[in-house]
């Protein structure tokens, strides 16, 4: 039931009152009436309307948008709203009055109440109608007769005034073509006593035309005219057509597993990632726990976890947003999926609607306990092979400077440059012994980074090859502070750096830059230089490919990007290039924080 508080004593205070009065949740679904009638403003049994939404009952265009104003006010002032209309009931037309109240609880919005009843009949009745709601209303409205002369008209039209226009045909304010649209529309009021609606174009502006019978008798002979220009709404209409074909492309071409489950445990929408991920195609929450018991395991201990332990479930029922990290067992092979599930919210209001996505981590396409544990070990190895040597040969030659140093100063200067190397070669020991727990699947550690402290302690470790190679540095930090994993964040920005030195054009004295910016969903880390870039369009190009080097310019084994593409990949991250041969390459790594890496801002233009 969407209503998330008791209503029992409210219904049973309804159940009292001579009125047909209606309960409303917040999104506009009927949740209680307290009595069978039609005599509502919707012109509908009442038990019918009972449990449908707003937007589901069937009824014209005009009269939906009337009460959904009602609705509308009511919510935006706070207080009660009224409006008077006419409706047909068993064959008589009625004048209906209703009230909407919104309610709260605990000064919070949970819904409406809706009184709706019908005042004593008098001889004015038509006339109380049109100056209470029609000639205050926006649009032009008009009362004609059988024979399409204007007895009423409540704004300017065509040049003249209200006054002028009556007793003169209304199709006068109309081009001649469409006359015959008019005539079928007033056959249709005075013979069937129907609604008729159709739009036109007039000087450059398309209009909706509503007719419909005017007055509280059945048998009238009077139609109203109401005329709306849609011209801009027509237009917006446009618009979104086309946004929701982008959307819906952006969904389908998703790699990520993406599903819309409404508050009521239907599952409204699946892309094609999902239908890949969950074939069995479940309608509904319980369904997708069939679906998925016996599939669940803990991301850490591999061992088996209870289906109804996934926090999406919490959050249909109204938790807040959840993110974590989960096993999937398909056909016998493991999947390492972080799971998101959030609610979406329209106006600073829940929208109904949960949206959950499964996002694969790369490098653990299948984390079965039978993984190769050679495999493990080698990018172990890897890893502490490439990043140790540098501080390794700093304190080799550093050492070897040392014992020809004549001096004090000289061979204190050395020293502290050999404890520097020390430390760094201390801080890179213990980071592959993160990464080896990370192996081992015990997880890496998360802290609070200062930047300015990390890219100066990268700055310190390459001391050596920066300046060997002359190179000018220059740091751009637009943000103090990141929750990442040290490792990965010092690996990525060395890695970047020491690439830019390697492959420095020998022509001119290497530039290159560090920028740190935040973006609406983490970190962007970006380091540009004027080297001797990459032809990205090679087809040979293996950029990212370990042991793969760039040129055969420049030192080192082809590990580095290779690294950094890994450990932005596994935190939720993505990797860009842009290089020019001869001009120049710009590495960007989009990071996501380490406590919030999926939330993403999903198909959004200007999320970042």
């Amino acid at each position: 039931m969407p209503f998330k508080h008791p209503v029992t004593e409210l219904v049973a205070q309804m159940e009292a009152l001579p009125q047909c009065v209606m309960l409303w949740d917040r999104s506009l679904c009927c949740i209680a009436v307290n009595r069978q009638t039609a005599a509502n403003a919707f012109g509908l049994d009442s038990l019918f309307i009972k449990s449908q939404y707003f937007n589901d009952l069937p009824m014209s265009n005009d009269r939906r948008a009337r009460l959904r104003r009602l609705f509308d006010t009511a919510r935006a002032s706070g207080r009660k709203a009224e409006l008077l209309q006419v409706i047909s009931v068993d064959n008589r037309r009625l004048e209906i009055e209703t009230t909407v109240i919104p309610q709260y609880k605990d000064e919070l919005f949970t819904g409406f109440l809706s009184v709706c009843h019908v005042p004593l009949a008098s001889q004015s009745a038509d006339d109380r109608i049109w100056n209470t709601v029609y000639a205050k209303w926006k649009d032009l409205c008009l009362v004609i007769d059988s024979s399409g002369r204007v007895e009423r008209c409540n704004q300017e039209f065509a040049g003249r005034s209200p006054k002028d226009w009556i007793g003169r045909p209304m199709t006068e304010g109309f081009n001649e073509h469409d006359h015959p649209a008019f005539e079928q529309g007033i056959r249709r009021a005075i013979e069937q006593q129907n609604e008729t609606q159709f739009e036109l174009v007039r000087r450059d502006k398309r209009l909706r035309i509503t007719m419909e019978p005017f007055g509280v008798e059945y048998t009238s002979e009077k139609i109203r005219v109401t005329v709306e220009d849609v011209t801009h709404s027509r237009f917006r209409q446009l618009i979104e057509e086309g946004r929701y074909a982008l959307l819906n492309d952006a969904l389908e071409g998703s790699k990520e597993a993406l599903f819309l489950i409404h508050l009521s445990g239907n599952i409204v929408y699946r892309n094609r990632a999902a239908v890949r991920l969950i074939p069995q195609m479940p309608e509904h929450a319980d369904q997708l726990k069939a679906c998925l018991k016996g599939q669940l395991y803990h991301a850490d201990t591999k061992e088996a976890r209870a289906v109804d332990s996934l926090r999406l479930f919490d959050v249909l029922r109204g938790e807040a947003a959840s993110l974590e990290r989960l096993l999937l067992k398909q056909d016998g092979e493991f999947q390492l999926l972080e799971s998101v599930a959030r609610p979406l919210v329209n106006g600073g209001n829940a929208g109904g609607y949960t949206l959950w996505v499964l996002r694969r981590v790369m490098g653990h396409e299948s984390p079965t306990p039978s993984m190769s544990q050679s495999a493990e070990g080698e990018v172990f190895i890897r890893t502490a092979a490439h990043d140790l040597r540098t501080p390794v040969n700093n304190i080799r030659n550093l050492s070897k400077l040392l014992t020809r140093a004549e001096t004090t100063d000289a061979k204190d200067a050395l020293a502290r440059r050999i404890n520097e190397a020390a430390t760094v070669l201390e801080e890179l020991l213990e980071s592959m012994m993160q990464l080896s727990a990370l192996e081992a699947g015990k997880g890496i550690e998360n802290h609070t980074i200062d930047l300015a402290s990390l890219i100066n302690g990268v700055l310190a470790a390459l001391g050596e090859e920066i300046s060997i190679a002359g190179a000018h540095i220059t740091t751009q930090i637009e943000v103090d502070s990141f929750y990442f994993a040290p490792v990965f964040m010092r690996s990525i920005v060395y890695n970047l750096v020491s690439n830019a030195i390697k492959y420095r054009h020998t022509d001119r004295v290497p530039e290159i830059t560090i920028r740190m910016s935040p973006s609406k969903s983490g970190l962007w880390v970006e380091v540009s230089d004027n080297g001797i870039g990459i032809d990205l369009n090679n087809p040979d190009l293996e950029l990212f490919k370990p042991f793969k080097r760039l040129t055969e310019h420049g030192v080192g084994k082809g590990v580095g990007l290779s690294l950094v593409r890994s450990f932005v990949e596994r935190t939720g991250g993505e990797l860009f290039v842009d290089s020019k041969p001869n001009i120049g390459s710009c590495f960007r790594a989009h990071l996501r924080r380490a406590d919030d890496s999926v939330q993403y801002g999903l198909f959004d233009p200007s999320s970042d």
